[in-house]
């Protein structure tokens, strides 16, 4: 039964990575930790996530704007840095209600200003929205909204946020990779958790790759912002 609900698990997580870009930790921690460790279950999403993202832009290499993805790219890891040490040497449920509270305040702003602002692709914007993701990712393993908000924003091509939104993903993973492998967090038992659930990430994640493509941008907007409020809610109510 374990294994089934694993599979199920990554199935909507991949759905929901490649229909908005991002989101796949935030629904498959919560709902796998309710039946494996949860030291077991960050590793899992860890490695899945990073295979998912991998070959979203194996896909999507054609749309990738270097100009674009390098600034937070590098400011990305600069933050994960960051971020560990905070989480190591801080009150980790206070920073999440904190980064709940935030996102939801964010996302009610941009849901309703949306249109009236406007965040360019700078060096100045792009290391900030990197910084902020790597920080938010080293402290919960959530780097996406930082850099939602800037791409979606400064980017208007659907695809090309979709390309520059994976690789910023696929490359910060790997950095936390590194640290699990240094650590010893990536035995047999891990493995196997990550191939029962590597064909439905897969899977999940083309379906959503698909729906993305049949999704307009203004609607794709609203979809992302609302997300984000409700990623705000669950991590303080968690």
């Amino acid at each position: 039964m374990t294994y089934i609900q694993i599979f199920l698990i990554f199935l909507l997580s991949g759905i929901t990575q490649g229909a908005l870009g991002f989101g796949f930790a935030i629904i498959s921690v919560p709902l796998l930790t309710l039946i494996l460790p949860i030291k077991i279950a960050a590793v899992v999403v860890l490695l899945l996530g990073f295979i998912t993202n991998l070959q979203l832009v194996i896909r999507l290499r054609k749309h990738v704007d270097l100009k674009i993805v390098s600034t937070p790219v590098v400011f990305s890891i600069i933050g994960r840095l960051t971020g560990t040490y905070i989480l190591i040497n801080s009150a980790g449920d206070v920073l999440r209600v904190i980064l709940g509270i935030f996102l939801v305040l964010l996302s009610i702003y941009f849901f309703r200003y949306s249109t009236k602002i406007k965040i360019h692709a700078s060096f100045l914007n792009g290391s900030i929205a990197g910084s902020l993701s790597g920080l938010f990712g080293g402290m919960f393993n959530i780097s996406g909204p930082p850099i939602v908000i800037y791409y979606i924003s400064s980017i208007n091509d659907k695809m090309k946020y979709a390309a520059c939104m994976q690789i910023t993903m696929t490359t910060s993973s790997v950095f936390s990779i590194l640290i699990h492998i240094l650590y010893g967090n990536i035995d047999w038992n891990v493995l196997t958790y990550v191939g029962t659930g590597l064909a439905a990430a897969i899977a999940g994640s083309l379906l959503g790759l698909y729906i993305f493509t049949k999704i307009n941008k203004e609607n794709l907007n609203k979809i992302i912002y609302i997300f984000l409020m409700l990623m705000g809610v669950i991590l303080v109510i968690r």
